[in-house]
């Protein structure tokens, strides 16, 4: 208890208790999910969370046969001479379906 009375005075309490609450948010729908696939083999499952510690993370599918399909989020990058970002933009959601948008197209400048 004396650890407990430490973390309460140094305020770090709330966020600990905040961090609590929303796994124990997430852990129950990821119970749900899970049953839902093995015992039904529902895998469309709405709002599906693929990752309690990043609940964001999408399925990015690339085709590729290799690596059909990547975890995270799709991100827009513009690059200058020698690979240099000079931009970049996170997206919320992926684009899964409906093939490829058109600025997913490389956006390299080049200097001729």
């Amino acid at each position: 208890m004396k650890e407990v009375d430490q973390l309460r005075r140094q305020g770090r309490v709330k966020p600990l208790r905040e961090i609590l609450e929303t796994m124990g948010q997430r852990v129950p729908q990821v119970i749900r999910q899970t049953q839902a696939r093995l015992f039904q083999g529902i895998t469309q499952y709405p709002r599906k969370i693929l990752s309690v510690f990043e609940p964001h993370t999408e399925i990015i599918r690339k085709g590729k046969v290799n690596k059909p399909n990547e975890f995270g989020n799709l991100v827009r990058v513009r690059e200058a001479e020698n690979q240099i970002i000079t931009h970049y933009e996170v997206f919320d959601t992926s684009v899964s379906s409906g093939g490829h948008p058109e600025w997913l197209l490389p956006t390299r400048a080049f200097t001729v």
